[in-house]
């Protein structure tokens, strides 16, 4: 049992850092890849309007930081979805309440995200 938590548990920043990498790599693809799909392609247009359009230091900043929470949002949902999966393949009232309210913190971070951009970038 020891060895088997010692598998889980980095002891360097260089091991905690290789988690972190996986950890993003895992969850955009094999978890929210879908939902990434959705996320990269509207950040980007976001991004070349936001270029286009000439947006100052303090404009970036902003977006940058709406686009953050987004992705960190969905990251999070991701996780929880996986965490479901790994607990049990049934319906569990609690898990399904525990995967909407993922959903919806990640809706909530998009609507945000969605009215900052179109206020730094058309008003």
């Amino acid at each position: 049992m020891a060895e088997l938590e010692k598998a889980f548990v980095p002891t360097t920043w260089f091991g905690k850092f290789g988690c972190a990498f996986r950890g993003v790599w895992v969850g955009i693809g094999a978890y929210g890849a879908a939902s990434f799909a959705v996320h990269i392609p509207v950040m980007a247009g976001v991004l070349a309007v936001a270029c286009w359009l000439g947006v100052s230091w303090d404009e970036w900043y902003i977006l940058l930081v709406c686009i953050t929470v987004v992705l960190a949002a969905e990251m999070f949902n991701s996780s929880i979805e996986a965490l479901a999966k790994a607990v049990t393949k049934e319906y569990d009232p609690h898990i399904r309440d525990a995967l909407d309210i993922a959903s919806g913190a990640v809706f909530t971070a998009v609507l945000g995200a969605a009215t900052v951009g179109l206020l730094v970038l058309f008003f």
